[in-house]
């Protein structure tokens, strides 16, 4: 009897904003996009009130900042406008509820979280967030993708895009892998970089939906466990 083919991990795109630039900083935004051949997922948009103050060089990038207030206590704002937030704990098992639900809808595919820069920043911050709410990686069956470097990789194999010198950001072996920088040079025109749900978005239009062609098979043999 022939074996049974293993299913295809499910790919979610993410991206977080958060208090500083440490690992051990609190998360203020969470977005998550499943990548499937059907639009059958909505993404998951969350803001959550961190636990600890933003920093200043954060709030200059993210617009986040948290404020005291006489009835509602601590609250998270944007450009100076109080946004819904959940509490800090809440929002962390809203996540967590809905990666699990993800496994569930797709019977228990491995998932693999794929984000830009996240080995270095948004992985770490995850895990130390998620031990706050005793969870960890393993038990929800996780593994990660890092897209820039994957596009490093291609960058270093020449490809023409990514090693071009026409950018508005370049290096030595060509163009800048900021997230925001390869949108650019893609597409010509900017976005609204460092708000989760649109760096969730430029990222799936950089890597699906543009001459970069990255694919899925691409991206699982990038994977690994933290």
């Amino acid at each position: 009897m022939a074996e049974k083919a293993t299913a295809a991990p499910l790919i979610v795109l993410f991206d977080l904003e958060t208090t500083s630039l440490e690992r051990d900083s609190d998360i203020c935004q969470i977005a998550a996009l499943p990548v499937t051949q059907t639009s059958k997922y909505e993404m998951f948009s969350c803001y959550l009130v961190p636990t600890i103050e933003v920093s200043p060089g954060a709030t200059r990038v993210n617009h986040l900042q948290i404020k005291e207030t006489k009835h509602k206590g601590r609250i998270l704002t944007k450009c100076g406008v109080k946004v819904e937030a959940l509490k800090y704990k809440d929002g962390l098992l809203s996540f967590y509820q809905y990666l699990t639900q993800l496994q569930t809808a797709e019977h228990d595919k491995q998932i693999v979280l794929t984000a830009h820069n996240g080995k270095s920043f948004d992985f770490p911050v995850l895990r130390n967030a998620f031990s706050k709410i005793s969870v960890t990686f393993a038990e929800l069956n996780i593994s990660f993708a890092d897209t820039l470097l994957i596009l490093r990789a291609m960058q270093k194999e020449n490809h023409p895009v990514l090693s071009s010198r026409e950018s508005p950001k370049v290096i030595k072996r060509g163009i800048s892998l900021t997230q925001e920088n390869i949108y650019e040079t893609l597409f010509k025109e900017r976005y609204s970089a460092h708000d989760a749900v649109e760096d969730v978005w430029a990222l799936k239009r950089i890597l699906f939906d543009s001459t970069l062609q990255v694919t899925a098979d691409a991206i699982l043999q990038k994977s690994f466990t933290m």
